[in-house]
């Protein structure tokens, strides 16, 4: 955030990421962004998208690690019924290890 004159006026924002916001973890310089559908990350500096790993279809993003084993982070997807995938991503580029 910056601050003007008595005020703070944020750097970016993102109005509607399209669904709820289930967790974020901080990697480097980018803000992750895990939702049912997706794990993101956007530049800390600027908002701009610097990767997005989706969810396979049907399936959903059931928990995440509260934290990260830098430059990873764990979260558990799958279905309503069974949800038992365990994946580990790469943090710095969104691929999964």
């Amino acid at each position: 955030m910056q601050s003007t004159a008595g005020s703070v006026v944020a750097a970016w924002n993102k109005a509607s990421l399209g669904a709820a916001i289930i967790g974020t973890w901080v990697s480097g310089n980018d803000l992750v962004v895990i939702t049912l559908e997706a794990v993101t990350a956007f530049k800390a500096a600027s908002g701009i998208q610097d990767w997005r790993w989706p969810v396979p279809s049907g399936e959903k993003i059931c928990r995440l690690s509260s934290t990260t084993s830098s430059p990873r982070g764990a979260f558990i997807y799958g279905t309503s019924d069974v949800c038992g995938n365990l994946q580990v991503i790469d943090l710095t580029t969104g691929k999964p290890v």
